[in-house]
């Protein structure tokens, strides 16, 4: 049995060496195409290369190589190098077609030996590859990237199981073959990625930070339109619109909620003890407002993530004005709701700067006027208090002024008290004689207590008064002259 077997064999080997089985096709290459037909000659092949235009790899991409005069097509894909075999089973004109692996973002077209990459998306313009008697390998084929003109978006919300907006976090949208764009979670949970070339878009959710919260991403199929696992998550294609998705609810743990803290004081180092401090949510919600303690100290419990507004009400009876926290203006403080900050909490406290509160300015009047003056000028009577007249001029912004009229001969001295934290800022002296216009004539600096001092001796019957420039960064409330000494 064993004779037989190496026989028959021995055999097949010959019957192989007289009939030349062809060798296999070359690596990429397609199968080989049936002969059918006279005029079927020996198989050929038509190769060469295909590249980006910028580098880029085409692989994984097709090549189609169709007969001009007998119609139908035989291709192969394109290998990690570029390279591409086609085997074709007669002589004949063929044109070469290339389709770009999907996504790639890369033109498709054809084969063209007259054009400078030896590409073109036009199919008039193919050039037709001969093949009469022998292989043909072409010039290689450099594709264009296709350039994208118009953009979409992707816009939608995302609140956690307990119906907080994820205000703060941020929204990722990656594309298969564009470049990853984000965007912040508004106040009310809404977000809009825009910007996006056409492309199939995976979303991502980040929750804010220091929020318990897990990071995921948009499912059609999950609860809530919400996975953990990468691999379940949804490809959005986005076109030149906006794609709406619907509200992804991310499943937060039941926590404690944040807080609101800080202190308020006088801006003449006063206490605000049982002044009221409240903060409300933006745009809509309840309230929370607490009294502050006798060392000027606040805390607002009990707050859902949001943002907030923080508002200061004064003792009733102090002098104090009402007014709300704002991280640009001077002492934090600013009496103007359209200038308040918002304040972002997120299950945690939030720890707010020292607030300043400024006292409150008198309208027109007499200014006050300290019961005992200080010490006279040397070679002077004693000093005598002289009233004056103060008042605040609003225009865009305001402008806080104290006039005094005396007599030519008198040396006066003026003593202005502004608040502590206008320290270095410049205060002018301006001064008219009769009903003629007012003209400046000297400035002084704010010291660090907050003083202002100018000393001079009247040369004519006129009017004098101290004035502090508008600034365009913040509404200024300021003290008036607190003193008037005529010596």
């Amino acid at each position: 049995m064993d004779g037989i077997r190496r026989r028959v064999a021995a055999l097949a080997m010959a019957l192989s060496l007289v009939f030349l089985i062809p060798a296999a096709a070359p690596a990429g290459a397609a199968a080989v195409p049936p002969g059918g037909g006279p005029g079927d000659g020996p198989w050929f092949t038509i190769s060469g290369y295909v590249l980006g235009a910028d580098g880029g790899s085409l692989a994984g991409g097709y090549v189609s190589v169709c007969s001009v005069g007998r119609g139908g097509c035989v291709g192969s894909s394109i290998a990690a190098n570029g390279r591409f075999a086609t085997v074709v089973s007669s002589r004949d004109s063929y044109t070469v077609a290339v389709t770009p692996p999907w996504g790639s973002r890369y033109a498709a077209g054809w084969y063209a030996d007259w054009a400078m990459e030896a590409f073109t998306t036009k199919a008039n313009q193919a050039s037709e590859v001969m093949v009469n008697g022998q292989d043909r390998h072409l010039v290689t084929m450099r594709v264009p990237r296709v350039i994208v003109t118009t953009t979409g978006a992707i816009t939608g919300r995302v609140v956690g199981t307990n119906g907080a907006a994820l205000a703060g976090g941020s929204v990722t949208a990656c594309g298969l073959t564009s470049w990853c764009r984000s965007a912040t979670v508004g106040w009310d949970g809404g977000y809009v990625i825009g910007g996006l070339t056409p492309d199939q878009y995976r979303v991502s959710i980040q929750p804010p930070p220091n929020m318990p919260a897990p990071s995921g991403w948009y499912s059609v199929w999950a609860p809530g339109y919400f996975t953990t696992n990468a691999g379940s998550a949804t490809l959005v294609w986005v076109g030149s619109v906006t794609v709406a998705l619907p509200t992804i609810v991310v499943p937060v743990p039941i926590v404690a909620p944040g807080s609101i803290s800080g202190s308020v004081i006088g801006s003449d180092g006063g206490s605000l003890a049982g002044a009221t401090v409240m903060t409300c949510p933006s745009p809509v919600g309840t309230c929370t407002a607490r009294q502050v303690a006798w060392d000027g100290t606040y805390l607002l419990p009990g707050l859902a993530p949001g943002s907030y507004v923080v508002s200061i009400a004064p003792p009733p009876g102090t002098p104090y004005l009402s007014g709300f926290y704002s991280s640009f203006s001077a002492g934090f403080f600013n009496p103007v709701l359209a200038n308040a900050s918002l304040v972002p909490v997120a299950y945690a406290n939030v720890p707010l700067p020292r607030i300043v509160v400024p006292r409150i300015l008198t309208v027109g009047g007499p200014a006050a006027v300290p019961a005992t003056p200080t010490g006279p000028s040397v070679g002077t009577t004693a000093a005598r208090p002289l009233a004056l007249t103060s008042w605040i001029r609003r225009a865009g912004t305001t402008q806080v002024r104290s006039m005094v009229a005396v007599t030519a001969g008198t040396r006066v001295e003026l003593v202005a008290r502004t608040e502590t934290y206008y320290a270095g800022r410049t205060v002018e002296v301006w001064c008219r004689s009769g009903a003629g216009a007012w003209a400046r004539i000297a400035s002084r600096t704010v010291a660090g207590d907050g003083s202002v001092v100018y000393r001079f001796a009247a040369r004519d019957d006129a009017a004098y008064r101290l004035r502090m420039p508008a600034t365009t960064t913040a509404r200024e409330a300021v003290g008036l002259v607190r003193r008037v000494l005529v010596r």
